[in-house]
């Protein structure tokens, strides 16, 4: 025992003496330190370890069991519900194959086609092919469709013929800027003629350069500033 724990209580020398002999008695104390069990003792304890071991193996065996029942009836339950989706399916298909497929008119085309037989599904095919469920969505057909407000230089510019045009350009110049021969870089087709002034020479190769996007900016600036000039005099000399 601490000393000074019980200062109202001290611990007499007789209740000392009794403590030991309890100590004694149940086989703990400082007077077991360095000693060992009897034989008779160690196999006490051995047969009591092996009864526990035994006992927990029991329990743990029960509940395996009792855990093996239950998934094996619900993999059964799970069997069963899945024969029974089955059968009601192949019933369906049964009807289905004596009803006559529909015929539609295909939203795009006009065109009148069969539905294809569903299982436990409605026809909803609204298109003969893909192409026309494609062609639908796509220019004046199109939910976004606002008229084709583009400009007439970018419906040009996404046609094959331009690009035919700018990738020959780009081929001709050995895909380098014609001001500052810049290489690897993003680059740009450039009209000698500009585009609106002169319609027939759009798609002529030798009327296009190849450009990086600084030259091409400073050389439309310069441009611009030009025929802003043209057209002042042109206003001051009428």
């Amino acid at each position: 025992m601490p000393r000074g724990v019980y200062k109202h209580n001290p611990i007499t020398s007789e209740h000392r003496r009794r403590l030991s002999q309890i100590a004694r008695n149940k086989g703990f104390g400082l007077w077991m330190l360095g000693k060992k069990d009897s034989v008779e003792a160690r196999a006490n304890k051995s047969a009591a370890q092996l009864r526990r071991h035994v006992l927990d193996n029991r329990i743990s065996a029960a509940r395996l069991r009792i855990l093996r029942r239950s998934k094996r009836a619900e993999a059964v339950a799970k069997l069963r519900d899945a024969r029974a989706e089955t059968l009601r399916l192949i019933r369906t298909l049964r009807k289905s194959r004596l009803r006559p497929t529909p015929t539609v008119v295909c939203a795009f085309c006009g065109i009148s086609f069969q539905q294809p037989r569903r299982v436990g599904l409605k026809p909803v095919r609204k298109f003969c092919s893909r192409y026309c469920a494609g062609r639908s969505r796509k220019g004046q057909f199109a939910g976004n469709w606002r008229g084709g407000r583009g400009s007439e230089r970018h419906i040009a510019m996404s046609r094959v013929e331009y690009k035919q045009w700018r990738q020959a350009v780009f081929r001709r110049d050995n895909y380098s800027c014609q001001e500052c021969g810049a290489r690897g870089i993003r680059l740009q087709a450039d009209h000698i003629r500009p585009w609106s002034v002169f319609p027939e020479l759009r798609y002529q190769i030798g009327n296009g350069r190849t450009l990086c996007i600084l030259c091409h900016r400073t050389i439309t600036r310069r441009q611009m500033e030009e025929t802003r000039r043209c057209r002042l005099d042109l206003v001051a000399s009428a």
